[in-house]
């Protein structure tokens, strides 16, 4: 379908109350009026995302912020003027009468103004800001295509786009300015280092302790497998001593090794920024292998790789849980081979 109808189309849906699958440069929203409260509850409904997490609300330039925020702090004009349109949101304090309706009640608002041309012409064809958190179930990988949404929402959704997967592939940096000082409460791919330069002054990043920031919630960006990140070199022990009896999906950063026992094996980009932009795509590749675990080597350590290791790191099992996984998994099939025999 030509993408200047599907976005007259979305804008349609978007001004009658309905809801709308749509892609940015980080990942594909779901979009609703935000100023529709109904369309907004159906956002959260979809999803089944709790109402005390906040969405992020996506306009078309920093200035329309003023009908939302109480003040544009410098900061803000400073990280717009480099950033925006692009993968930033920022954190500002709610007007007192602003309806909290998406802002999880807590007397702030986080703000983004994307770039990717089909985001920007539903903003301004509707003329209101629009809400959109990922396209996917609440705490499930994030789609970087129209093909995930439907996979992922199905018939849920009013309306789906169909455009090309997303450039960047993971989600937008917060920035939180309504402290004394700048904190990061997501990486991205827009650095702490790039940040503090800019402000000159030392940003730091910190794991929310709340929901304020969206994809706070410590089990994030998961595949419905089991996952888990492993040093590179502890990789082999691990499939062939630690999981041996599992089937295990790979996702390397090097190509496959004579002996692996791995069951399926992907390779990765080896630079942060493709690695990043197909992360979610390849996690989807296997998750659907039909592998009991996906083992992740885990990525270099480094300011660029951040947003990398914090994406991996909410979509990894926890280390007991997934001790007592493999067990289970191994019990399992022994009582299966047991009873085989004993037929």
């Amino acid at each position: 379908m030509n993408i200047d109808y599907q976005v007259r189309e979305g804008i349609n849906c978007l001004k009658n109350g309905g809801i709308v699958g749509f892609p940015t440069e980080t990942v594909f929203g779901l979009g609703a009026n935000a100023d529709d409260v109904d369309a907004v509850a159906k956002v959260y409904s979809v999803k089944s995302r709790p109402r005390g997490h906040p969405l992020i609300l996506h306009l078309a330039k920093l200035d329309e912020a003023s009908a939302w925020v109480e003040e544009i702090p410098p900061a803000a004009y400073t990280l717009a003027k480099a950033f925006w349109p692009g993968p930033l949101t920022l954190v500002l304090k709610a007007k007192s009468k602003v309806a909290n309706h998406f802002s999880g009640n807590f007397g702030t608002i986080a703000i983004r103004v994307p770039s990717h041309p089909i985001a920007r012409a539903l903003i301004i064809g509707l003329g209101r800001g629009i809400v959109a958190p990922s396209a996917n179930r609440f705490g499930r990988l994030s789609p970087t295509s129209a093909s995930d949404v439907f996979e992922e929402l199905g018939g849920k959704v009013d309306l789906i786009i169909e455009a090309e997967s997303c450039s960047i592939g993971i989600e937008s940096t917060i920035v939180d300015l309504t402290e004394d000082m700048p904190v990061i409460l997501r990486p991205g791919i827009i650095d702490q280092e790039k940040i503090s330069m800019l402000l000159g002054k030392d940003v730091v990043e910190r794991v929310s302790k709340t929901n304020k920031a969206p994809g706070s919630h410590p089990v994030h960006y998961a595949p419905n497998t089991p996952l888990t990140v492993v040093y590179r070199d502890q990789l082999e022990k691990f499939l062939h001593k630690d999981t041996n009896g599992l089937s295990v999906a790979v996702l390397g950063r090097s190509i496959r090794p004579q002996f692996s026992g791995a069951a399926v094996w992907q390779v990765a980009p080896t630079e942060s920024l493709p690695y990043a932009k197909n992360l979610y795509s390849l996690l989807r590749r296997l998750d659907k292998s039909g592998c009991e675990l996906i083992a992740v080597e885990e990525p270099p350590y480094s300011s660029e790789w951040m947003a990398v290791h914090d994406r991996l790191k909410k979509s990894c099992i926890p280390k007991m849980a997934l001790v007592e996984f493999i067990r289970n998994v191994k019990e399992k099939k022994f009582k299966n081979i047991q009873h085989g025999k004993n037929k």
